[in-house]
């Protein structure tokens, strides 16, 4: 994909680092679901170095949730690109934890399994109705396939950490569907 090469060469020429998370993620996870854009996770005091980065590469803000920034494709049908936001010490213990992988032929940082599960679980506190079923999905894909127990007491303090004892109810109940 040429949007992550540039992106990652924009990137480098002003020393920013990301962290790989959203549907790509999922994918490297073993989880292989369609997605139709870039999401990475970058620290929030580089906002304005990412917004030039992003600029350059044609790139333009369609949406500010101060966390979370949407920016529009200059090409369209391209990818559109996300970037949430983190504090400083969120970052760079998330990029501690994160496992260098491949994608599109080239090393990427991707969040670890429990940081993509816990972001997962923040945002279906946190979301709208239209990404809830696609969510809940990736949750329980993904503890399938990396053999995750879902009554350990490891994945029922990520739930309550990230999300709602409704929340952990819920996936409990999907799991047995």
């Amino acid at each position: 994909m040429e949007l992550y090469r540039r992106l990652k060469a924009a990137a480098q020429r002003r020393g920013l680092r990301f962290i790989l998370v959203g549907g790509h993620a999922v994918n490297l996870h073993g989880y292989a679901r369609s997605t139709t854009d870039l999401d990475i996770l970058v620290c929030k005091d580089d906002r304005e170095a990412w917004l030039s980065a992003a600029a350059e590469l044609g790139y333009a803000l369609s949406r500010d949730g101060l966390t979370f920034l949407q920016l529009r494709t200059p090409e369209p049908p391209g990818w559109p690109l996300d970037l949430m936001l983190v504090g400083r010490g969120t970052f760079e213990g998330m990029a501690q934890a994160a496992q260098p992988m491949r994608l599109f032929d080239e090393e990427v940082l991707v969040a670890s399994l429990s940081h993509l599960l816990a972001l997962k679980l923040h945002a279906l506190k946190h979301t709208n109705v239209g990404r809830v079923l696609k969510d809940y999905e990736d949750v329980l894909n993904l503890a399938a396939i990396n053999q995750m127990d879902l009554r350990s007491d490891g994945f029922r303090d990520l739930c309550l950490r990230y999300g709602t004892t409704e929340l952990y109810e819920r996936i409990l109940r999907l799991s047995q569907a």
